[in-house]
Order: structure tokens, then sequence, then C-alpha cells
């Protein structure tokens, strides 16, 4: 098939290769003449595993089944493409059921990848064919009944362990949704025990295990579930509805990522500047106050000029005489001198060799970044959402010609394939770990031969700090594989986020004391959550193994 031999081309480093080349194979003989119809319309570079998976859904499984690839492997893009199949066939209506926090996430995709508008559920959309809303939604009182009482050619939930227990409103939701193929995603099928299981197969294939008394009978071997007989007879039902693929059975091993910490101390004009914003933040209880001065010191961590462009444009709205006082005194407080931290990454740039791609929030402090490099006669290509098309493919081809420096907006780095660097620096962080992964990801991809050190940038004391220790130190982001962050926060946060969660503790306290007690909180449960996420991982690696059918 030609996308699976597209990517047996690709350069990946020896030690690894000939491994891969053999997983390849396998999945080549397993694919066989599979061909996708609608190939030709979509916007996404299938890998072999994922391939496999959707051949195994469509042809074995009648599209009723539970996609179990674990985390980073494309669960989403093995949806898409089902999806896309089935209506290419005779499928007119799709419901996506997905967490509150990834509606917009699964929006953009299936517009990008898969040329399918989905409509967010609302009172003036819900007889729309396409349809995508969160479990939370389409159970309230308002939509359950005109969600199960439709008839639904396709349905997919993401994030399917929410429904392991049949005494929930989600589980009532899925089982009595009128659904010709359902698909349920979810890394982690099992999360309490393995009865867990019983109920995700009862919605997809009814009466598969049995009844769960001899379900329990058959396979449970001790009180909680966690213990398992007759594991061989289980992963052979379990092959009739689920696909189970293990990151070490699917995809080749990567060049390492190194993760290095800088942090900068604030010279006593930045503290100054640092204690006014804190200071006037803390003086009101008033959200949108206090959301420009969360924003205000977020623009402050990252370059003065940056700060100083926000403060003039709310000096400049504001109609608020004392309001423009304060605002005003903060703006005088800032000189042209350059600021520590770009004083800072004159000495990270000694580090470059032939390519690297340094990431920043602000097109102000992008520009700033682009003056050092001029002055150490470091070759710099600006590359961000200001630009157009033709303006940002030329910037890349510059750089990819010529080497040097890419200083790329998240806003501008959308789609870009970077695995000619292998230097990441992170001068200042995005609050939503999808994004710095989605930085890593541009650079730490197949393809990628030599090991990529991540180079993280923050000020001392500022919440840049504490965003970079939960990141690194808590989450282990820059070593995780992608996505699992994510997940854990979901757990955390009920699905805010990690942006969300920062910005309800300054919201809500009322001295410098607070926020540094609340963040601690925070850092304490993340500890408790990736204990038990580290758990469950564990668990379902030992019952469930990979599960491939024949």
């Amino acid at each position: 098939m030609k996308i699976v031999a597209d990517f047996e081309n690709t350069v990946i480093s020896s030690s690894n290769w000939m491994e891969y080349v053999e997983i390849v194979r396998k999945m080549k003989e397993s694919i066989g003449k599979f061909r996708l119809k609608t190939l030709e319309k979509i916007n996404v570079e299938l890998l072999p595993h994922q391939i496999e998976t959707i051949k195994i859904v469509l042809e074995k499984m009648n599209a009723r089944a539970i996609i179990a690839d674990e985390v980073g492997l494309g669960k989403t893009i093995e949806a898409g493409v089902i999806i896309k199949e089935l209506v290419e066939d005779f499928a007119r209506s799709v419901l996506l059921l997905v967490p509150t926090s990834l509606i917009y996430q699964w929006k953009r995709e299936m517009e990008e990848k898969f040329n399918m508008e989905f409509k967010i559920l609302r009172k003036d959309t819900v007889d729309e064919n396409y349809l995508l809303t969160s479990l939370e939604l389409a159970k309230s009182k308002n939509y359950f009944e005109k969600i199960v009482n439709r008839e639904w050619d396709v349905v997919v939930v993401d994030e399917a362990h929410k429904l392991r227990n049949p005494r929930t409103k989600n589980f009532e939701l899925v089982n009595s949704l009128k659904a010709r193929h359902i698909l349920l995603l979810t890394a982690t099928p099992i999360q309490n025990s393995i009865r867990d299981i019983y109920s995700l197969v009862s919605i997809v294939k009814p009466g598969l295990l049995g009844t769960l008394k001899s379900f329990e009978r058959e396979f449970v071997a001790d009180k909680r579930g966690l213990e398992v007989k007759n594991v061989s007879m289980l992963r052979r039902l379990l092959s009739e509805v689920m696909v189970r693929h293990r990151y070490e059975d699917t995809l080749p091993i990567l060049s390492k990522r190194i993760a290095k910490t800088f942090l900068i101390d604030l010279n006593s004009r930045e503290r100054n500047i640092w204690k006014s914003i804190r200071k006037a933040m803390l003086s009101s209880g008033d959200t949108s106050w206090r959301l420009r001065f969360i924003s205000f010191e977020r623009g402050f961590c990252s370059s003065s000029s940056t700060l100083r462009k926000m403060l003039w444009k709310s000096i400049d709205k504001s109609r608020d005489i004392s309001e423009k006082r304060i605002l005003l005194r903060i703006y005088d407080e800032i000189r042209s001198e350059e600021g520590s931290k770009i004083s800072s990454l004159r000495r990270i740039l000694d580090m470059v060799e032939d390519y690297a791609v340094i990431y920043t929030n602000y097109i102000e402090s992008s520009r700033e970044i682009e003056r050092v490099c001029g002055e150490l006669g470091i070759r710099a290509v600006r590359y961000d959402g200001t630009m157009n098309k033709e303006l940002r493919r030329a910037a890349l081809k510059n750089f990819q010609e010529n080497g040097g420096v890419l200083i790329s907006t998240d806003a501008g780095g959308e789609g870009l394939n970077l695995q000619f660097c292998n230097l990441i620096i992170n001068y200042d962080l995005p609050w939503n770990p999808m994004k710095v992964e989605q930085r890593i990801g541009r650079v730490h991809r197949i393809g990628q031969t030599k090991d990529v050190l991540i180079v993280n940038m923050a000020y001392r004391e500022t919440i840049d700090e504490h965003v970079l220790y939960i990141l690194d130190r808590k989450l282990k982001l820059f070593t995780r594989v992608m996505g699992e962050a994510n997940i854990i926060l979901g757990e955390i946060t009920s699905g805010r986020g990690l942006e969300s969660s920062l910005i309800k503790i300054m919201l809500r306290a009322k001295d410098e004391k607070e926020i540094e007690r609340r963040i601690r909180e925070f850092e304490i449960e993340i500890d408790r959550i990736v204990r038990e996420y580290e758990h469950i991982k564990e668990i379902n690696d030992r019952i469930l193994g990979s599960v491939v059918p024949d």
C-alpha cells in the first residue's frame, strides 16, 4: 500500500531500523489488499498500525468496536478515517461524544483533516446530522430524549472508560443510543476493575462475554477484580470487538528527548515591576481586572517590549483616571535596556550549531529575539501568525536551506515539520500542555535521527516558574508520550486544564501566601493522580497486553 511503502522509506536511526522494518512487514501482510476509498479526501499521513486498525474495525468488526491503542498512537485519526469511510458508503448521521475540553479540538481536526463540518450541540443544532457534544451535555434533561430517540449511523465516544459504571447516566445514555455503528475510544479500558471491560463490551456487542455473573466466574480471580484468570481466553474474546496496539510494538524507538531548565533571576528593576503587577492584581476582587493583570504578568515573563505594548493598549482604552494612573506607573517603571531573560538567551544561543527553533507566545518578543540573533551574527527567520502562507512558506524554505534559528509563535507553527532540527528553545511556555507537546512534536518525530535538546526558560519566583515546575517535575511532560499530560490534568481539573486551573487560583487568592499555598496543593494533587494513572496503565498492560485480531 502506498502509504505504508512511503513510511517504510522514512529515515530512522540504524539501531532500530531493522526492527521497525519487520513491524511494517508484518502489518503489510495483515493489511493485504485493503484500500481506503477516501484516501484522496483526507489530509492525514497514516501510519501502518492505524491502517491495520481501520481495516480490522471495518472488515472484521462491522465498525462496532473498542479502539484501545495506547496514548499517542492516534485513536482520533483512526476514528476519523472510519467515519469518513462509512460516510462515503452510506452514513448520513454521526454523533461525536467527547470530553468538554476537547470539543473544539475535535471540531478543528474533523474539518482540517477530514473535510467534515460538525455542529456543536445547542438548541438550534440538535437536529443536525453531524453533531458534536460532550457526554455531560448530551445526558442532560434538555437533550437526553432527543439524542436517544434518533437513529444514528455512527456514534463515537472518546475517553469511553467513563462508561465503565452501568449504573451511571453516562452508560445509560450511550447504551440507549440507536446506533448502527459505534466506536469506543480509550487507552485505558480498565480503570478500577476488570469488570469495566464487561461494561464496555456490553455496549458494542451485548452477550459476547455472557452474563456478568458468568464473566466473573470465568475471568475474575479476586474480589477487587484486578487479578484475572483465563487471560488467553479473555483476550481471544476481546479480539472480536477490541483493537489495542502498544507503543513498543508499533513505532520505532525515537531518539531521546533531553530537557534542560534555565531559571533566570529577576534584577532589582524587574522585581519591582513584577511586584507592582502582583500588588495591582491583588488590590481588586474584580474578575476582569485580575484577568488583565494575570495577562500582564505573563507578558512580563516574556519580554519588556511585550509588557510595554500590552500596558499601552490598556492605557489607551481605559476611561478610568485611577486605573490609568496605576497602569502608567507600571509603564513608567519599564526601561529600554535589555532584560535579564533576553540576556540569558544570548548565552543559550551559543548552543546553536546548524538548526534551532525558538518558540515564544508573543510577536513583540519574537522581534526582540530576532534583533539579538542579528547582533550575534546568527541567521534568524521569523515564522508567525501575522505572515500569510506565501511568506511563511518562503521563511521555512530559507531556514531549511540555510540553517540558523527559526523564531516561531504557536499561531504560526501549525502543521510545521521540523525534524531536521534537534534544538528547541522554549523562550516562554504556554500554560496548555497540549501546545507544548505540539511544539516538541514538530521536531521530535519519526525520522528524527538525533537526540533532541529542549531548553526551557523562566523567571524565578514568577507564575512561569510554577508552570515549568508542574510541566517538567510533576507531569514529566518533556519525557512522557504525547497526550499523557493532558489526560492526567483532565482527571484533576474536570477537563478545565492547567491554564484555567492556575487562573482560577489567582482569581480567588486574597494574597501572595494564598497563591503559593493553593499552587502547592494543586501540585500535591497532581502527584496523587500521576500515581493513579501509572497504576492504571500497568493494570491495562498486564491484563490486556496487545489485542490485534488475526
